[in-house]
């Protein structure tokens, strides 16, 4: 059995329980979740607001989204809708927002979502990936002759601009972190696989290329963990 199928947090993301600790989200909570990386994320965080809390997603990926959709709760809903910070979704008490990879819309759209979904009080949570979230892939990626910024995703925006958005919004207690992150894989080919599926347009022939230049890079091809950094957020409506 999976670690999906148990409804646990995936190994492959270990930010992700400290994240929705961090959104002080509790039995009846009324939680809006920016993406979802996971089926796992939805069952942990399903977990966390009991049978009367509420669950809503968006997810502008519509096969993700169909995915997560088939997950029994009465209070989740899954969104395939990629916002543009001017809905109202219903008044909830934590707004989480914790991809894998770094979501393409502008920074103003987090503060903006906050401002019309969140009560006063309310919880916003953003663990996203640091601006140069993986060296180790960054090295790799010039290893093999494509430009650092092929796999622009797997970096995120920092915490500098995007908390002086957040303030001038209005939202309070504004707090920011920097976290490390072992992530393990079973062999260099699992990562290589992991950067092309999640940057397509890399296309298959960079899979091999990669894999040699992480067995080289981490000298092994068995099991290894790679150093991942992100950066958070927290504030409040």
């Amino acid at each position: 059995m999976t670690d999906e199928d148990q409804g646990k947090t995936p190994t492959l993301e270990p930010w992700f329980s400290s994240a929705l600790s961090a959104a002080r989200i509790r039995d009846g909570s009324r939680v809006l979740m920016l993406t979802a990386s996971s089926p796992a994320h939805v069952r942990a965080s399903l977990a966390a607001i009991g049978d009367e809390g509420t669950l809503t997603i968006l997810e502008p990926d519509r096969h993700r989204a169909a995915t997560l959709d088939g997950i029994q709760h009465p209070g989740l809903a899954v969104l395939s809708y990629d916002p543009d910070g001017r809905e109202v979704f219903g008044i909830h008490d934590a707004l989480l927002a914790c991809p894998w990879l770094a979501p393409k819309w502008p920074l103003n759209r987090y503060g903006e979502l906050a401002l019309g979904n969140l009560r006063p009080g309310a919880t916003l949570v953003l663990d996203l990936p640091a601006p140069a979230s993986c060296p180790s892939l960054r090295e790799a990626m010039e290893e093999i002759g494509l430009p650092s910024d092929a796999v622009g995703a797997w970096n995120g925006p920092g915490t500098g601009g995007l908390a002086r958005l957040l303030q001038a919004d209005g939202l309070r207690s504004i707090e920011t972190a920097s976290t490390t992150h072992l992530v393990r894989f079973e062999n260099p080919y699992a990562l290589a696989r992991r950067v092309v599926d999640t940057q397509p347009e890399l296309g298959e022939a960079t899979t091999a290329s990669l894999q040699l230049a992480f067995a080289r890079r981490f000298g092994t091809n068995a099991e290894f963990e790679v150093p991942i950094h992100r950066e958070r957020i927290t504030a409040m409506r």
